[in-house]
């Protein structure tokens, strides 16, 4: 009896990245650094004098070739009302993870995106990285 292809399987999700895949800008915030000998706040590691601005940290932005999958789900209530929300899971190759790990937005179409949650994923191993995301 022969098993499933599991290398094939890898192989075939990759091939269908790179023809179908768009890219997609992950974007990691800047750290927050201050003068030195600024006091910090050992709770919010935040000045104790409000008054000191941290240094400029520029963000990162890393472009990886991901699947998309987009879903809308009609009228969703919080704080401001019903509305609209728009889903959108990234499928990235597991080997793009540390890429994208510590982003809190990506943009793809022309749009930005709130990233809500990741999880590696794959059958007979893990082969993907899926990246949850919506616009609201």
């Amino acid at each position: 009896m022969t098993g499933p292809d599991l290398a094939g399987f890898t192989d075939a999700q990759k091939r269908l990245r790179e023809a179908f895949g768009e890219r997609v800008t992950f974007v990691k915030p800047g750290v927050k650094t201050y003068p030195a000998g600024t006091k910090l706040d050992p709770e919010t590691n935040e000045p104790m004098d409000p008054l000191i601005d941290p240094i400029d940290a520029p963000e990162t932005r890393v472009v990886v070739n991901c699947n998309v999958a987009y879903r809308t789900q009609p009228a969703e209530a919080d704080t401001i009302g019903w509305h609209d929300v728009e889903h959108v899971r990234f499928i990235a190759d597991i080997a793009d993870r540390a890429k994208i790990d510590g982003a809190k937005t990506a943009e793809a179409r022309g749009q930005t995106y709130e990233i809500v949650s990741t999880t590696p994923d794959g059958i007979g191993g893990v082969q993907r990285y899926l990246v949850e995301a919506h616009k609201r």
